[in-house]
Protein backbone atom coordinates (compact mmCIF):
# COMPACT_ATOMS: atom_id res chain seq x y z
CA UNK A 1 0.00 0.00 0.00
CA UNK A 2 1.10 3.77 -0.29
CA UNK A 3 0.84 4.93 3.12
CA UNK A 4 0.59 8.73 4.28
CA UNK A 5 2.20 8.53 7.50
CA UNK A 6 1.58 11.59 9.47
CA UNK A 7 2.39 12.56 12.81
CA UNK A 8 2.34 16.09 15.27
CA UNK A 9 5.75 15.54 15.95
CA UNK A 10 9.33 15.21 13.98
CA UNK A 11 10.30 12.08 13.11
CA UNK A 12 14.25 13.24 14.58
CA UNK A 13 12.88 13.29 17.59
CA UNK A 14 10.50 10.09 17.70
CA UNK A 15 11.99 6.22 18.19
CA UNK A 16 8.75 4.73 17.79
CA UNK A 17 7.53 6.10 14.18
CA UNK A 18 10.61 5.42 13.23
CA UNK A 19 10.73 1.92 14.09
CA UNK A 20 6.71 1.72 12.34
CA UNK A 21 7.98 3.09 9.36
CA UNK A 22 10.89 1.14 8.50
CA UNK A 23 9.02 -1.89 9.60
CA UNK A 24 6.25 -0.49 6.96
CA UNK A 25 9.14 -0.14 4.33
CA UNK A 26 10.61 -3.50 4.77
CA UNK A 27 6.79 -5.01 4.61
CA UNK A 28 7.14 -3.76 0.71
CA UNK A 29 4.98 -0.53 1.03
CA UNK A 30 5.68 3.34 0.12
CA UNK A 31 5.35 5.49 3.00
CA UNK A 32 4.66 9.22 2.85
CA UNK A 33 5.64 11.14 6.05
CA UNK A 34 4.86 14.35 6.95
CA UNK A 35 5.44 15.80 10.79
CA UNK A 36 5.28 18.79 12.32
CA UNK A 37 7.43 21.15 12.72
CA UNK A 38 6.62 23.54 16.36
CA UNK A 39 10.05 25.62 16.61
CA UNK A 40 9.25 28.08 13.48
CA UNK A 41 6.91 29.75 11.00
CA UNK A 42 7.26 29.07 6.94
CA UNK A 43 6.51 27.14 4.14
CA UNK A 44 6.33 22.93 3.91
CA UNK A 45 10.08 21.90 4.84
CA UNK A 46 11.41 18.55 2.53
CA UNK A 47 14.21 17.29 4.56
CA UNK A 48 15.91 13.66 4.62
CA UNK A 49 16.86 11.49 7.34
CA UNK A 50 19.52 8.32 7.71
CA UNK A 51 16.57 5.47 8.86
CA UNK A 52 18.22 2.70 10.09
CA UNK A 53 20.81 2.49 7.82
CA UNK A 54 18.47 4.04 4.55
CA UNK A 55 18.26 7.34 3.52
CA UNK A 56 14.20 8.62 4.08
CA UNK A 57 12.43 11.91 2.61
CA UNK A 58 10.32 13.35 4.33
CA UNK A 59 8.01 16.88 4.60
CA UNK A 60 7.13 18.77 7.95
CA UNK A 61 4.74 21.13 8.23
CA UNK A 62 6.43 24.95 9.65
CA UNK A 63 3.61 26.37 12.47
CA UNK A 64 4.99 27.65 16.01
CA UNK A 65 3.32 27.03 19.01
CA UNK A 66 3.98 28.31 22.36
CA UNK A 67 5.77 25.47 24.35
CA UNK A 68 4.55 24.40 27.38
CA UNK A 69 1.35 26.43 26.91
CA UNK A 70 -2.37 24.81 27.50
CA UNK A 71 -4.71 24.29 24.21
CA UNK A 72 -6.09 27.57 24.77
CA UNK A 73 -2.95 29.60 23.80
CA UNK A 74 -2.69 26.98 20.91
CA UNK A 75 -5.55 26.94 19.06
CA UNK A 76 -4.68 29.63 16.27
CA UNK A 77 -1.57 26.94 15.67
CA UNK A 78 -3.60 24.42 15.80
CA UNK A 79 -6.19 25.51 13.54
CA UNK A 80 -3.71 26.42 10.77
CA UNK A 81 -1.92 23.07 11.35
CA UNK A 82 -5.39 21.28 10.07
CA UNK A 83 -5.77 23.66 7.37
CA UNK A 84 -2.32 22.89 6.11
CA UNK A 85 -2.46 18.91 6.76
CA UNK A 86 -5.40 18.83 4.91
CA UNK A 87 -4.07 20.64 1.73
CA UNK A 88 -0.96 18.44 2.02
CA UNK A 89 -3.45 15.24 1.99
CA UNK A 90 -4.89 16.71 -1.05
CA UNK A 91 -1.88 17.08 -3.03
CA UNK A 92 -1.15 13.61 -2.11
CA UNK A 93 -4.76 12.41 -3.06
CA UNK A 94 -3.73 10.05 -6.05
CA UNK A 95 -0.42 8.68 -4.64
CA UNK A 96 -1.90 6.75 -1.23
CA UNK A 97 -4.17 4.27 -0.18
CA UNK A 98 -3.60 4.55 3.48
CA UNK A 99 -3.61 7.11 6.24
CA UNK A 100 -1.50 6.24 9.75
CA UNK A 101 -2.24 9.10 11.77
CA UNK A 102 -0.23 9.32 14.96
CA UNK A 103 -2.60 11.48 17.64
CA UNK A 104 -5.85 12.84 18.06
CA UNK A 105 -5.09 16.31 15.73
CA UNK A 106 -4.01 14.43 12.98
CA UNK A 107 -6.58 11.93 12.86
CA UNK A 108 -8.83 14.38 12.99
CA UNK A 109 -8.03 16.36 10.15
CA UNK A 110 -7.37 13.37 8.23
CA UNK A 111 -10.46 11.50 9.59
CA UNK A 112 -12.84 13.76 6.85
CA UNK A 113 -9.87 13.81 4.29
CA UNK A 114 -10.07 9.93 4.43
CA UNK A 115 -13.52 9.17 4.55
CA UNK A 116 -14.56 11.72 1.25
CA UNK A 117 -11.78 9.99 -0.54
CA UNK A 118 -12.50 6.59 0.61
CA UNK A 119 -8.91 5.80 2.31
CA UNK A 120 -8.02 3.37 4.98
CA UNK A 121 -7.50 5.59 8.20
CA UNK A 122 -5.32 4.09 11.30
CA UNK A 123 -5.23 5.87 14.31
CA UNK A 124 -2.49 5.28 16.72
CA UNK A 125 -2.96 6.54 20.03
CA UNK A 126 0.84 7.23 21.27
CA UNK A 127 -1.23 9.40 23.99
CA UNK A 128 -4.72 10.41 25.29
CA UNK A 129 -5.19 13.94 23.57
CA UNK A 130 -7.77 15.05 26.40
CA UNK A 131 -5.45 13.35 29.50
CA UNK A 132 -1.89 14.89 28.07
CA UNK A 133 -3.26 18.59 27.20
CA UNK A 134 -3.85 21.79 29.72
CA UNK A 135 -7.29 22.60 28.64
CA UNK A 136 -10.61 23.65 30.98
CA UNK A 137 -13.80 21.13 32.07
CA UNK A 138 -16.32 22.09 29.03
CA UNK A 139 -12.95 21.83 26.21
CA UNK A 140 -12.05 18.56 27.92
CA UNK A 141 -15.15 17.03 27.26
CA UNK A 142 -15.85 18.08 23.81
CA UNK A 143 -12.07 17.15 22.76
CA UNK A 144 -13.17 13.22 24.43
CA UNK A 145 -16.43 13.26 22.51
CA UNK A 146 -14.18 13.96 18.96
CA UNK A 147 -11.72 11.65 20.03
CA UNK A 148 -14.28 8.88 20.51
CA UNK A 149 -15.78 9.81 17.32
CA UNK A 150 -12.31 9.57 15.77
CA UNK A 151 -12.01 6.03 17.06
CA UNK A 152 -14.75 4.83 16.17
CA UNK A 153 -14.64 5.73 12.03
CA UNK A 154 -11.33 4.48 12.01
CA UNK A 155 -10.57 1.17 10.72
CA UNK A 156 -7.52 0.32 13.06
CA UNK A 157 -6.95 1.70 16.20
CA UNK A 158 -3.29 1.53 17.48
CA UNK A 159 -2.42 1.54 21.42
CA UNK A 160 0.60 1.47 23.05
CA UNK A 161 -0.46 -0.84 26.16
CA UNK A 162 -3.29 -3.28 27.30
CA UNK A 163 -4.31 -0.49 30.46
CA UNK A 164 -4.89 1.64 27.66
CA UNK A 165 -8.26 -0.31 26.76
CA UNK A 166 -9.41 1.60 30.21
CA UNK A 167 -9.32 4.88 28.48
CA UNK A 168 -11.61 3.78 25.63
CA UNK A 169 -14.19 1.54 27.80
CA UNK A 170 -16.71 4.09 26.59
CA UNK A 171 -15.92 3.89 23.44
CA UNK A 172 -17.11 1.44 21.22
CA UNK A 173 -14.97 -0.39 18.63
CA UNK A 174 -13.33 -4.06 17.97
CA UNK A 175 -10.24 -2.76 15.95
CA UNK A 176 -7.85 -2.38 18.05
CA UNK A 177 -4.38 -3.39 18.26
CA UNK A 178 -1.74 -3.08 20.71
CA UNK A 179 1.62 -2.32 19.82
CA UNK A 180 4.17 -1.63 22.93
CA UNK A 181 6.61 0.85 22.77
CA UNK A 182 9.03 -1.00 22.52
CA UNK A 183 13.02 -1.14 21.52
CA UNK A 184 14.90 -2.58 18.67
CA UNK A 185 17.83 -4.84 19.70
CA UNK A 186 19.77 -3.77 16.48
CA UNK A 187 20.06 0.39 18.35
CA UNK A 188 22.17 -0.91 20.97
CA UNK A 189 25.95 -0.45 20.52
CA UNK A 190 27.56 0.18 24.22
CA UNK A 191 30.53 1.49 23.67
CA UNK A 192 29.25 4.45 22.13
CA UNK A 193 28.65 6.19 26.12
CA UNK A 194 30.67 3.89 27.91
CA UNK A 195 31.69 5.00 31.12
CA UNK A 196 34.77 4.47 33.49
CA UNK A 197 34.69 1.46 35.72
CA UNK A 198 33.12 2.17 39.05
CA UNK A 199 31.31 0.22 42.13
CA UNK A 200 28.92 2.73 42.62
CA UNK A 201 25.00 2.41 41.75
CA UNK A 202 24.36 4.41 38.68
CA UNK A 203 20.81 5.19 37.74
CA UNK A 204 20.49 6.70 34.64
CA UNK A 205 17.19 8.69 33.27
CA UNK A 206 17.22 10.29 29.83
CA UNK A 207 13.92 11.76 28.49
CA UNK A 208 11.48 14.80 28.81
CA UNK A 209 13.08 17.05 31.28
CA UNK A 210 10.21 18.63 32.73
CA UNK A 211 8.34 18.47 36.57
CA UNK A 212 6.42 15.77 35.81
CA UNK A 213 9.10 13.12 35.37
CA UNK A 214 10.22 13.68 39.33
CA UNK A 215 13.72 14.28 38.58
CA UNK A 216 13.98 17.24 40.74
CA UNK A 217 13.08 15.19 43.68
CA UNK A 218 15.30 12.32 41.92
CA UNK A 219 18.76 14.96 42.22
CA UNK A 220 17.75 15.80 45.55
CA UNK A 221 18.10 12.35 47.09
CA UNK A 222 20.88 11.34 45.08
CA UNK A 223 22.92 14.57 46.04
CA UNK A 224 22.72 12.88 49.62
CA UNK A 225 24.08 9.75 48.62
CA UNK A 226 27.54 10.12 47.24
CA UNK A 227 27.34 5.88 46.70
CA UNK A 228 25.50 6.73 43.76
CA UNK A 229 25.63 8.21 40.45
CA UNK A 230 22.43 9.95 38.54
CA UNK A 231 23.11 10.12 34.28
CA UNK A 232 21.09 12.30 33.04
CA UNK A 233 19.94 13.55 29.52
CA UNK A 234 17.44 15.26 27.57
CA UNK A 235 15.87 17.94 27.05
CA UNK A 236 12.67 19.89 28.44
CA UNK A 237 11.22 22.94 30.37
CA UNK A 238 13.54 21.76 33.79
CA UNK A 239 16.91 21.69 31.53
CA UNK A 240 18.68 24.63 32.94
CA UNK A 241 18.20 23.54 36.40
CA UNK A 242 19.27 19.98 35.95
CA UNK A 243 22.65 21.43 34.34
CA UNK A 244 23.39 23.45 37.70
CA UNK A 245 22.84 20.50 39.50
CA UNK A 246 24.82 18.49 37.37
CA UNK A 247 27.39 20.75 37.86
CA UNK A 248 27.10 21.63 41.98
CA UNK A 249 27.21 18.24 42.44
CA UNK A 250 30.06 15.55 41.70
CA UNK A 251 28.04 12.21 41.12
CA UNK A 252 24.95 13.97 38.46
CA UNK A 253 25.86 14.18 35.34
CA UNK A 254 23.93 15.86 32.66
CA UNK A 255 24.47 15.06 28.83
CA UNK A 256 22.24 17.48 27.04
CA UNK A 257 20.34 15.69 24.04
CA UNK A 258 21.80 12.32 23.00
CA UNK A 259 20.25 10.11 20.18
CA UNK A 260 18.17 7.01 20.36
CA UNK A 261 21.05 4.87 20.02
CA UNK A 262 23.09 7.01 22.81
CA UNK A 263 20.27 6.73 25.08
CA UNK A 264 20.11 2.74 24.93
CA UNK A 265 24.23 2.94 25.17
CA UNK A 266 24.07 4.95 28.44
CA UNK A 267 20.99 2.73 29.71
CA UNK A 268 23.51 -0.42 28.97
CA UNK A 269 26.20 1.31 30.87
CA UNK A 270 23.88 1.90 34.00
CA UNK A 271 22.47 -0.31 36.71
CA UNK A 272 18.94 0.87 37.38
CA UNK A 273 16.29 2.91 35.22
CA UNK A 274 13.96 5.08 37.18
CA UNK A 275 10.63 5.98 35.27
CA UNK A 276 8.69 7.96 37.88
CA UNK A 277 5.96 9.62 36.40
CA UNK A 278 3.49 11.43 38.82
CA UNK A 279 0.70 9.13 39.85
CA UNK A 280 -1.13 12.53 40.47
CA UNK A 281 -1.79 12.84 36.47
CA UNK A 282 -4.31 11.48 34.64
CA UNK A 283 -2.63 10.08 31.82
CA UNK A 284 0.18 8.91 33.44
CA UNK A 285 -2.36 6.13 34.83
CA UNK A 286 -1.74 4.88 30.87
CA UNK A 287 1.66 6.17 30.11
CA UNK A 288 3.34 2.91 28.85
CA UNK A 289 6.91 4.65 29.60
CA UNK A 290 9.77 3.73 26.72
CA UNK A 291 12.12 3.23 30.48
CA UNK A 292 9.77 -0.61 30.59
CA UNK A 293 10.35 -1.59 28.09
CA UNK A 294 14.06 -0.20 27.65
CA UNK A 295 15.19 -1.93 30.66
CA UNK A 296 13.63 -4.95 29.90
CA UNK A 297 15.34 -5.18 26.71
CA UNK A 298 18.62 -4.21 28.61
CA UNK A 299 18.28 -6.13 31.50
CA UNK A 300 17.97 -3.76 34.09
CA UNK A 301 15.37 -3.50 37.36
CA UNK A 302 12.98 0.03 36.92
CA UNK A 303 11.62 1.93 39.63
CA UNK A 304 8.13 3.26 39.08
CA UNK A 305 5.86 4.40 40.88
CA UNK A 306 2.17 2.70 42.01
CA UNK A 307 -0.34 3.13 39.59
CA UNK A 308 1.39 5.04 36.94
CA UNK A 309 2.38 3.87 33.64
CA UNK A 310 2.62 -0.57 33.77
CA UNK A 311 3.42 -0.91 37.37
CA UNK A 312 1.47 -4.03 37.14
CA UNK A 313 4.21 -5.15 34.71
CA UNK A 314 6.99 -5.04 36.74
CA UNK A 315 5.17 -6.96 39.81
CA UNK A 316 3.49 -9.59 37.39
CA UNK A 317 7.07 -10.24 35.75
CA UNK A 318 9.24 -8.92 38.70
CA UNK A 319 11.81 -6.98 36.72
CA UNK A 320 12.31 -4.10 39.37
CA UNK A 321 10.47 -2.15 42.33
CA UNK A 322 7.22 0.05 42.81
CA UNK A 323 7.35 2.58 45.03
CA UNK A 324 4.74 4.70 47.04
CA UNK A 325 4.44 8.34 45.84
CA UNK A 326 6.86 10.36 48.18
CA UNK A 327 10.93 10.37 48.49
CA UNK A 328 11.41 8.11 51.46
CA UNK A 329 10.28 5.41 49.49
CA UNK A 330 12.21 5.97 46.05
CA UNK A 331 15.35 6.34 48.39
CA UNK A 332 14.33 3.31 50.50
CA UNK A 333 13.37 1.27 46.71
CA UNK A 334 16.96 2.53 44.95
CA UNK A 335 18.67 0.95 48.69
CA UNK A 336 16.79 -1.95 48.18
CA UNK A 337 17.93 -2.41 44.67
CA UNK A 338 21.93 -1.73 46.05
CA UNK A 339 21.24 -4.28 48.75
CA UNK A 340 20.20 -6.96 45.57
CA UNK A 341 23.25 -5.95 43.29
CA UNK A 342 24.24 -9.33 42.74
CA UNK A 343 20.69 -10.69 42.64
CA UNK A 344 19.56 -8.44 39.79
CA UNK A 345 22.87 -9.40 37.76
CA UNK A 346 22.10 -12.87 37.94
CA UNK A 347 18.29 -11.70 36.75
CA UNK A 348 19.41 -10.27 33.50
CA UNK A 349 19.27 -13.05 31.07
CA UNK A 350 15.77 -13.81 32.84
CA UNK A 351 14.78 -10.45 32.34
CA UNK A 352 15.53 -10.15 28.51
CA UNK A 353 13.96 -13.93 27.96
CA UNK A 354 10.79 -11.81 29.72
CA UNK A 355 11.45 -8.75 26.80
CA UNK A 356 11.88 -11.61 23.73
CA UNK A 357 8.78 -13.60 24.52
CA UNK A 358 6.43 -10.86 25.50
CA UNK A 359 7.69 -7.37 23.57
CA UNK A 360 10.46 -7.67 21.55
CA UNK A 361 10.26 -5.29 18.29
CA UNK A 362 10.20 -8.17 16.24
CA UNK A 363 6.76 -9.27 17.59
CA UNK A 364 5.22 -5.64 17.33
CA UNK A 365 6.55 -5.67 13.75
CA UNK A 366 4.58 -8.94 12.57
CA UNK A 367 1.59 -6.90 14.31
CA UNK A 368 2.06 -3.95 12.33
CA UNK A 369 2.68 -5.79 9.31
CA UNK A 370 -0.54 -8.18 9.64
CA UNK A 371 -2.34 -4.63 10.62
CA UNK A 372 -2.08 -3.59 7.00
CA UNK A 373 -2.67 -7.01 5.18
CA UNK A 374 -5.84 -6.89 6.93
CA UNK A 375 -6.70 -3.45 5.52
CA UNK A 376 -5.52 -4.64 1.97
CA UNK A 377 -8.54 -6.90 1.83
Amino acid sequence: MNIAFIHNMEISVDSRTQKEIDTLLKAGHKVYFCGWNKDKNGSIERQEILLRGRMFQYENICIKVKKRAGLKENIKPLLRYFRVLRKWLQDHAGDIDAIHACNMDTAMAALFFAKKNHKRIVYDIYDDYADSHVAGKFIYRVVKAIDACVIRLSDTVIICSEKRKEQLATTKTKRIVVIHNTPDIQDVNPELMRLDPSDKLRLAYIGNLDETRYIEELTEIIGKHKEWELHIAGGGAIEKQIERLADMNENIFFYGRLSYEQTLSLEMNCDVLPALYIPTLKNHKYAAPNKFYEALMLGKPIIMFRNTGVDDLVQKYKTGVVADYNKESVEKSIEQIEQERVFWLEQKEEIQEIYKKNFSWEIMARRLVQLYKKLEK
